[in-house]
């Protein structure tokens, strides 16, 4: 008779949290997409890639912190989303020569696109 090979609690955990990070980055690419132009396409194409390359290294184990900080990456993406719909409309291209739609948007992409760790802070100011 062969012997099962049962999936650990740890195992089962990283793949649930794997699925639901999947889960939400795909629906939202999936609802913002016909709004974005080629450029935005591309940044929100890589930074995904990005994250899922990360994930998937993380195949074996993850700990609490990591989970948060993948959590906090996710809502770095759901508001690079948001910042690319909105440089995509054609209501920001008009109003981009304003001087305080233009800050407005680097002051979101310097958040969006810094190699520092996200947190609730830098989200809170988004």
């Amino acid at each position: 008779m062969k012997k099962r090979n049962a999936m650990g609690s740890q195992k089962a955990q990283l793949l649930c949290f794997l699925t639901e990070v999947f889960i939400l980055l795909y629906e939202r690419k999936k609802e913002v997409w016909e709004k974005l132009n080629e450029e935005a396409k591309s940044v929100l194409s890589k930074k995904i890639n990005f994250l899922s390359q990360l994930l998937k290294k993380r195949e074996q184990k993850i700990s609490e912190q990591e989970m948060k900080s993948f959590e906090l990456e996710v809502k770095r993406i759901l508001r690079l989303c948001d910042l690319l719909i909105y440089t995509s409309s054609p209501e920001y291209r008009m109003a981009s020569s304003y001087s305080g739609a233009k800050d407005t948007r680097e002051m979101a992409e310097s958040i969006i696109h810094s190699v520092a760790i996200y947190n609730e802070i830098l989200d809170d100011k988004m």
